[in-house]
């Protein structure tokens, strides 16, 4: 049981990366992916030595460990990425000056555009002091 819930963990983790990678470069194939997994990941003592691997087999270490970044890095052929946040937004009533286009909550519903906090202004999200 818990072999197999280890590996759908890992399936998830593999999923998420691919899905962030295609969505630098969506004309990515299965092949490219593994290219790029061959060049990025990551080979340490937990991967190398069958010593420290669970099961004491290196063909469950596989490729090694996936770094996403590293991954992003050579899909879009730049070294220049150091880090990957989120953009903070701030937006006040009076920057929202549109009456056409609808606030949200984090919910999804809809409120008046002087809410505070966290609020879906035209598909993106803002601070709203």
């Amino acid at each position: 049981m818990m072999k197999a819930k280890r590996f759908l963990m890992m399936m998830t983790l593999l999923l998420v990366v691919a899905g962030v990678w295609m969505q630098a470069k969506p004309t990515l194939s299965v092949n490219d992916i593994l290219a790029v997994m061959q060049k990025t990941c990551v080979n340490d003592e937990f991967t190398t030595n069958v010593a420290k691997i669970p099961s004491g087999n290196k063909v469950q270490a596989g490729l090694g460990k996936i770094d996403c970044l590293a991954g992003l890095k050579e899909i879009l052929g730049t070294t220049d990425i150091e880090t990957i946040s989120m953009d903070h937004r701030e937006a006040t009533p009076s920057t929202m000056y549109s009456v056409d286009a609808p606030v949200y909550n984090m919910m999804g519903q809809r409120v008046d555009k002087s809410q505070k906090g966290l609020v879906i202004y035209k598909g993106r999200k803002y601070v709203n002091k």
